[in-house]
């Protein structure tokens, strides 16, 4: 009876834990008029039914409203266009947040209050405005032509250094301000010269 009992609970904790979902492509500020479309995409094998997406000033429930095979999620409002587009999508109503602010705002996307991931956008970043995307490419976030439901891609992809951060110290105890290891540090990898 124990090994059916540990059968069964190892089956309901596997799929969580290779579980993934990341934001992969926000489209804050589209050419023209942002009203209906705005999107992001993320790149997961959940169902995010009844997930939560947040951004600076309030969040909204995901609802899905088209299933496909495949990876790719996009968060739009209402009266997006997405009959072209092969991907899982999802509505929130009238506006994401309260609408994704042109200069900077924060995404959060979470399940019962538990974060799964979050950008924190500026436009100095690039696609504001100009029929770009930013896109996650070599975990940067870079200026894109648009590929909603899709592989991101990037003519420049070549010339981007893979810099990562491995180690990080927030907010230690103590002074954050005194020298390593006691104070705030971030610890960068670069596999270039």
């Amino acid at each position: 009876m124990k090994k059916i009992l540990l059968l069964i609970s190892i089956l309901f904790v596997l799929p969580n834990i290779y579980s993934y979902l990341y934001i992969n492509e926000v489209n804050y500020n589209p050419e023209g008029n942002d009203n209906n479309q705005e999107y992001i995409e993320v790149y997961t094998d959940l169902d995010l039914t009844n997930y939560i997406i947040r951004d600076l000033a309030s969040e909204d429930l995901l609802e899905k409203v088209k299933s496909f095979d495949s990876n790719y999620s996009l968060v739009v409002e209402e009266g997006f266009n997405y009959t072209e587009i092969d991907a899982n999508v999802y509505s929130v109503g009238a506006t994401i947040g309260n609408n994704l602010n042109n200069e900077e705002d924060l995404i959060t996307i979470l399940n019962n209050q538990t974060i799964l991931d979050s950008l924190h956008y500026f436009s100095e970043w690039g696609a504001d405005n100009n029929g770009k995307s930013l896109c996650k490419i070599k975990n940067l976030w870079l200026e894109c032509n648009p590929t909603p439901g899709y592989q991101n891609s990037n003519e420049f992809t070549e010339k981007i250094p893979e810099l990562e951060i491995t180690e990080f110290l927030p907010d230690p105890q103590g002074n954050d301000s005194a020298t390593m290891p006691e104070g705030e540090w971030i610890e960068i990898y670069n596999p270039t010269e």
